[in-house]
């Protein structure tokens, strides 16, 4: 027993995920205010848990990861911080489950490369500790992934099936899954079939029960998957990007990535079937996400592991079986680690400075946090509130202004940044509305930044 305590202590990989904690407890700490999404899902499960009474009805969303917050917030726990510590210890899993699946389909050597890519990753960095649905929906691919491989496919079809309830687009395992079988497959065309099936299979579980919840909660069976279609697309008309966006934020993210290519060959050379299975998921949900118009590397964040396995696979090669010569390569792949590491850092501090708003100060404590908000009802442009209070929040819609004038609220709450238009109409209809409610309500609290955007609550008295 002490043996083995001792053997683990020695262990490369365990200060491997020790330095990717502390480079991630930096943006723990200064997390900044709650972000919008999580403050959504944060403020879902409330009202989810409350039975209406409180919180944020959006109800597109993915239900997994609100139930979660939800469940934490009806037993007493702050759901915020639980879901940024949660957050953060599912992004440190991710990095044992990589290195599991790399140690059995490559090597231990490959592995511990696949392990310090996971662990030095801006995107992973950054993103570790939000309280996003990111981490929860990659734990559970590498799951389904690691049961692949294992050729247990009916469990691998069924952590599929659950990643959708954490993220939709990741319905796109099911087709990943199934393709890989149908080309890589054992056997002939019965045997592939039959294993196709076992997926599909255990992918159904998990999906039937969604659509259980969405015809008896809003008597249509697609009704999510419809709203959040409309919702992407609406998100896309106002922040869209190139189709190549994903190129360029992928070398940005680990220039290293060049070596995926060079990886296929080497599991074309060597036979790795299971490096294909990385190569196939990757590119389908790559192909898909450059199709969307709103872009952001934190969506293809969930198969980023997809890519560095791969990516390992090949830096082993070069490491280990020295094609540059007996000494050169060991320390160009040092170099370029390291060179990696530090610009990762910083690129992830880049990130944490253009996005940080600290949790203190006048604004915080009366605007996001204020305690005569609590328990009342309030349309509010932000969901933000919602994480740090328990009030019933109705979220304003985009360009639509009007329907909220004579709507039945305590207060209404404002950052007029918050309110995107995508055309002249939109912004004239914008500055009436806020007219309209400066003439008609009591303002009871005002707030201007250097950029002219203004904090403002108003009291419907």
């Amino acid at each position: 027993m002490v043996n083995k305590l001792a053997d683990f202590f020695k262990h490369p990989l365990l200060y491997i995920i020790l330095a990717a904690f502390l480079a991630r407890l930096y943006f723990l700490v200064y997390h900044g205010i709650a972000w919008w999404d999580s403050s959504v899902y944060i403020g879902l499960g409330k009202y989810i848990f409350s039975g209406g009474a409180v919180g944020v009805n959006e109800a597109f969303r993915p239900i997994l990861w609100p139930l979660i917050l939800g469940f934490v917030w009806k037993i007493g726990i702050n759901p915020l911080i639980f879901g940024m510590v949660f957050d953060l210890i599912l992004n440190l899993a991710s990095i044992y489950l990589v290195y599991i699946i790399a140690k059995k389909i490559i090597n231990r050597k490959a592995a511990m490369f696949a392990a310090i890519l996971m662990a030095i990753s801006p995107a992973l960095v950054f993103y570790s500790s939000k309280a996003l649905t990111e981490n929860l929906a990659i734990v559970l691919i590498l799951l389904s992934v690691y049961f692949m491989i294992e050729k247990k496919y009916v469990h691998a079809g069924l952590f599929a099936g659950i990643s959708v309830l954490a993220r939709y687009p990741n319905g796109l395992m099911l087709p990943s899954l199934i393709l890989f079988v149908l080309i890589f497959g054992r056997g002939g065309w019965k045997f592939k079939l039959k294993d196709s099936f076992r997926i599909a299979e255990g992918f159904v579980i998990p999906i039937f029960a969604l659509l259980l919840y969405n015809l008896i909660s809003f008597g249509n069976v697609f009704y999510q998957f419809t709203e959040a279609q409309k919702a992407i697309a609406q998100a896309g008309a106002f922040f869209p990007e190139p189709w190549f966006y994903y190129f360029s934020a992928i070398m940005a993210e680990c220039f290293l990535s060049v070596l995926f290519f060079y990886s296929k060959y080497l599991a074309w050379k060597e036979k790795n079937r299971n490096i294909w299975l990385m190569g196939i998921i990757f590119l389908v949900f790559f192909i898909y996400y450059s199709t969307v118009d709103r872009k952001e590397i934190r969506y293809l964040m969930v198969v980023l592991p997809m890519l560095y396995i791969p990516v390992a696979y090949a830096l082993e090669n070069l490491y280990y079986k020295r094609l540059f010569g007996k000494h050169v390569a060991k320390y160009v792949i040092i170099s370029l680690v390291v060179l990696f590491a530090v610009s990762s850092f910083f690129a992830a501090k880049s990130l944490q400075d253009q996005f940080y708003r600290p949790e203190t100060g006048d604004v915080m404590n009366n605007f996001y946090n204020s305690a005569a908000l609590v328990g009342k009802d309030v349309i509010s442009s932000s969901p933000v509130p919602a994480a740090y209070m328990d009030l019933k929040l109705t979220l304003m819609e985009p360009e639509v202004f009007y329907k909220y004038v004579n709507m039945s609220s305590n207060y209404y709450l404002f950052y007029t940044c918050d309110f995107f238009c995508s055309d002249a109409s939109c912004t004239e209809n914008r500055k009436a509305f806020l007219n309209i409610i400066k003439n008609k309500r009591t303002l009871v609290y005002g707030k201007k930044e250097e950029n002219g955007c203004e904090y403002l609550i108003y009291e419907n008295s």
